[in-house]
């Protein structure tokens, strides 16, 4: 029979301070997500957590409060994941054996899987300590034999993360992919629900941009942007080339988009900027931005009422000419930052001095200097 079930006045009630893993951005003894879409390094961003926590290494300014073991468990891409863990301790100039990768991928569906996997973390925290944080890369991975969709599955994965997560008391931060639109995790919204934080990881205007979309108990932390940075590995084949792979710095990160505009539609328009001379339709910008085509669509139209863009008879679309970067314009504004009708209208001619900035398809022009074999979009885009 279960014991009594007590509660507690909120005149003895006494508010405690958050423990943090990581100060102000990763709290200790947590369930956390870290999402985002396909190859947007996330893995890179687990790894460098990892170490960072292992070995006690400030995250980017954020002080580590409780260092100890750190298992990374893999379910794929176990030799690619070995080559990032070398480039880290390489660019910090960090030896450490607190990290420790797993061979094969759990099954959270499966009780036996589970078991194993407590077991030997089990293990090695009677040698070395209790582990501060273990990582799931990723969790469609590590799921086994259920669907993702379905709340139940979910519930069933998440209740055999927080058997893991509990019995140590540390942080479990779970990786997981994005669904089409890629505003949210994939599959059933329960993992989310259970998650004491939420982090999204990607790709924005050149850098990848870590966001925070839940805080149970805390103040959101500020975004931060990373950009990659190649690391020589010291590894030679038999062609002479040396490995390499990539780890995180931090970097500044993009402006947020202006008033009204959407992420989506602000990286549409950076796109155009980008590439000036460029003219494409809904399905070229959703393939070279990463956004489904009726989101492409929409925020070209909503780039052509900003007159950001104007629309052309066959269907594509182009950077009105007073918002590319000529030597007569060349403090272009950034994405989000919004021209008046007054200014479309008298902005100058472009660079090429042809009407509207943009020579015919019949004319072969290049800028001075320009190599025409290593053009990046052909002629003219």
């Amino acid at each position: 029979m279960a014991g009594p079930f007590v509660f507690t006045s909120s005149a003895d009630l006494k508010p405690t301070l958050t423990k943090w893993l990581v100060k102000g951005l990763v709290p200790d003894d947590a369930q956390g997500e870290l999402i985002g879409p396909p190859a947007a390094g996330k893995s890179f961003l687990a790894i460098d957590l990892a170490f960072c926590v292992a070995t006690g290494t400030p995250f980017h300014g954020h002080a580590i409060k409780r260092t100890g073991p750190v298992f990374y468990i893999a379910g794929e891409g176990h030799n690619g994941l070995s080559r990032r863990f070398e480039a880290w301790q390489r660019h910090h100039r960090i030896r450490s054996g607190q990290v420790f990768l797993s061979e094969r991928a759990c099954s959270l569906l499966d009780p036996e899987s589970v078991a194993s996997v407590l077991l030997s973390i089990r293990e090695i925290a009677e040698v070395l300590g209790t582990p501060a944080l273990i990582i799931l890369d990723t969790l469609a991975r590590n799921f086994g034999n259920g669907d993702e969709n379905s709340t139940r599955d979910m519930g069933h994965a998440v209740m055999a993360l927080d058997e893991i997560r509990g019995e140590f008391g540390c942080t479990m931060l779970s990786l997981h992919h994005t669904g089409h639109e890629g505003t949210r995790g994939r599959g059933s919204s329960a993992l989310k629900g259970a998650s004491d934080f939420q982090f999204k990881f990607e790709e924005d205007r050149g850098v990848r941009v870590l966001s925070s979309l839940k805080v149970k108990e805390d103040r959101a932390p500020e975004r931060m942007a990373f950009k990659l940075v190649d690391i020589r590995l010291g590894i030679v084949d038999d062609d002479g080339f040396e490995e390499r792979k990539a780890v995180l710095e931090l970097t500044e990160a993009p402006q947020p988009p202006g008033p009204g505009m959407s992420e989506t539609t602000a990286k549409v328009l950076k796109w155009f900027q980008d590439n000036p001379e460029i003219e494409a339709g809904p399905k070229e910008v959703s393939a070279a931005v990463g956004v489904m085509p009726d989101n492409a669509g929409k925020s070209l139209e909503k780039l052509v009422e900003a007159r950001h863009l104007e629309k052309l008879k066959r269907g594509t679309y182009r950077l009105l000419r007073n918002e590319r970067k000529t030597p007569e314009n060349p403090d272009l504004p950034e994405a989000g930052i919004q021209g008046t009708d007054s200014e479309n209208r008298n902005a100058p001619l472009g660079a090429s001095g042809f009407p509207n900035g943009v020579p015919s398809e019949e004319v072969d022009y290049f800028p001075p200097g320009t190599d025409k074999k290593s053009a990046p979009w052909g002629y003219f885009g």
